[in-house]
């Protein structure tokens, strides 16, 4: 399928702004992408998923897609369950070989066997403490790459006990690795799922950026235009850690679309804005 036929085949799901904040966050990640444009997978995640867009996160879509004989509520829950047998074998030893060998995921479905991983290590330390500097090789210049992990820890983070806790963890990346990096990581992460609460998401991207030297801060307004989320941007740059005035954010920034249009009034224009 083509993005214009997943925007299609989510309208009679969805209204029309839910329908094109689930289009927004399928279309942000290229190996979720890869599974929905398979028409097939896709009515898969339709039947799995349903009409709650919460559904729609990256965890679900995964599991569903991949035949994981596991659900999100499975995994969430505490206690944590021990994952079995050769499934807890397999996940390690895929996260054996991307610390230490530098291996490169390149599906949905191995990004939810590395996420997996992550789950296993939170059920066994009991926390998130010390996974930065663990996948990271104790912050070794160069080492982390965030686009390798970003599908991964998006999977984690719709499936894992405590998401808060999580991204309080990973903001130790923030001096650690490139601005640009960091702002990649923190804004895939947190719209990885649809966005119903667009004050909540900005509260969140500012716990994120906190930590950020203020200089770079404005790598994650970049980040966040360039992806087609540019009225979560100009939100998010009138908070105190920018204080920047919404018509000065108009100037910086080209806006992806006027907020008074409706993306699935114009599919096209849609899809070429998002997919640029």
């Amino acid at each position: 399928m083509e993005p214009a036929d997943i925007l299609i085949r989510l309208t009679p799901i969805f209204n029309s702004p839910v329908a094109a904040d689930v289009f927004k966050s399928l279309v942000l990640d290229p190996h979720v992408l890869e599974d929905v444009n398979d028409p097939e997978i896709f009515e898969t995640i339709i039947s799995a998923c349903g009409n709650d867009p919460l559904a729609w996160n990256y965890a679900e879509i995964g599991l569903v897609a991949n035949g994981f004989e596991l659900t999100v509520d499975e995994l969430r829950n505490e206690p944590l369950i021990a994952l079995q047998g050769d499934l807890r074998q397999q996940v390690s030893a895929l996260y054996q070989n991307v610390i230490r060998q530098n291996y490169l995921v390149s599906s949905l479905s191995e990004a939810v066997a590395l996420a997996l991983a992550l789950r296993e290590r939170r059920r066994l330390t009991e926390s998130w403490d010390g996974l930065a500097k663990e996948i990271s090789n104790n912050f070794a210049k160069g080492s982390f790459q965030s686009e390798r992990w970003e599908t991964a820890l998006s999977v984690l983070y719709s499936s894992c006990p405590d998401p808060l806790a999580l991204m309080s963890e990973l903001s130790k990346f923030a001096d650690k690795i490139p601005a640009i990096e960091y702002a990649r990581l923190s804004g895939h992460i947190l719209l990885s799922r649809p966005i119903l609460d667009q004050d909540g998401v900005v509260r969140d991207l500012v716990n994120q950026i906190k930590p950020m030297p203020e200089s770079d801060r404005i790598e994650i307004l970049r980040w966040l235009d360039s992806a087609g989320f540019s009225e979560i941007a100009s939100k998010l740059s009138i908070q105190p850690l920018f204080n920047m005035r919404e018509e000065a954010f108009a100037e910086v920034f080209a806006k992806t679309l006027p907020v008074s249009v409706d993306p699935l009034n114009d599919t096209d224009l849609e899809i070429v804005l998002l997919t640029s």
